[in-house]
């Protein structure tokens, strides 16, 4: 027993001499270590981020803007023809004189179209065309159309295009709708075909 007293204090005085200093291990919590770093070193957002993040492309607010809108409403094909044969009255034209129209000559007319289907001193029928003009000293003074285009339109349809027309004759066989046109008349005739008369004359 003595001796083994003996041998702990020379020992402890031995290492007490030497300084030498015993290290015990001291267990940390590596997770809640492991949390914090995690913690410190996450990505934070900058200031100019978040901004970025808030603002949206102005290109994707006109794309969908226009995804949204509704295209205004637009005449239809019927309407267009009606306020073209309107605009070609007021140059004194049809939608199918090709050019020609009051005052034009019939050496010009024949010059392009050839000879009429049938000849009369006073008016050029091209029956295949469906065309025709009445002439005053050789020059067309009046001219018909009855082009297929024209074969589908309504009254109503005329109206709505046009308005209330400026002379309205009812007849038998149809009617008429008389529309001034600048210095010239156009006339509707609605009956077995239907047909525009252009004039210089408004009576």
């Amino acid at each position: 027993m003595k001796r083994k007293m003996i041998g702990m204090i020379l020992v402890i005085t031995i290492l007490g001499l030497t300084g030498c200093t015993i290290n015990v291990p001291v267990k940390t919590n590596t997770s809640e270590t492991q949390d914090k770093n995690r913690s410190n070193t996450a990505p934070q957002e900058t200031p100019s981020e978040k901004q970025d993040s808030n603002q949206t492309d102005p290109n994707q607010n006109a794309s969908n803007s226009n995804q949204d809108s509704t295209p205004a409403n637009k005449p239809d094909g019927t309407q267009q023809l009606i306020q073209q044969v309107k605009q070609l009255a007021i140059e004194g034209k049809t939608i199918n004189s090709d050019g020609f129209g009051l005052g034009s000559s019939r050496d010009e007319i024949n010059k392009k179209w050839g000879a009429e289907d049938k000849e009369d001193v006073d008016q050029m029928y091209y029956e295949s065309r469906k065309a025709y003009f009445v002439l005053k000293n050789d020059k067309v003074v009046e001219l018909y159309s009855a082009d297929e285009r024209l074969q589908n339109i309504t009254k109503q349809e005329v109206q709505n295009a046009l308005g209330k027309p400026d002379q309205l004759r009812q007849y038998e066989d149809g009617d008429e709708l008389i529309y001034k046109a600048g210095d010239n008349s156009i006339t509707f005739t609605f009956g077995s075909d239907i047909e525009i008369f252009i004039s210089s004359d408004f009576s």
